[in-house]
């Protein structure tokens, strides 16, 4: 099985950890609970998408309405119609 990282929040509010995240490493198709390593009562797990990334894909464009084939050609073509990279 493979060991995927999971966050997870402390629930109660008398913890001096409430709302603090941190990280278990469980297994992928094992029941996603954990306890608060500080006061041991049922924690929140938390879903992030820090590790998202959406890189570039070669073919259809939907935003440009036509077929790229490198991340330069793409560029080119949005520098021509005017696009702006939002940062």
């Amino acid at each position: 099985m493979a060991l995927v990282p999971y966050g997870f929040k402390c629930a109660n509010p008398d913890c001096k950890q409430y709302n603090e995240e941190y990280v278990e490493v469980l297994e992928r198709d094992a029941e996603h609970f954990s306890s608060c390593p500080s006061c041991k009562q049922k924690a929140q797990r938390v879903f992030s998408l820090s590790g998202f990334s959406m890189g570039f894909q070669a073919g259809f464009d939907v935003g440009l309405g036509q077929y790229v084939d490198t991340q330069r050609q793409r560029d080119n073509i949005c520098s021509e119609k005017g696009y702006r990279k939002i940062s």
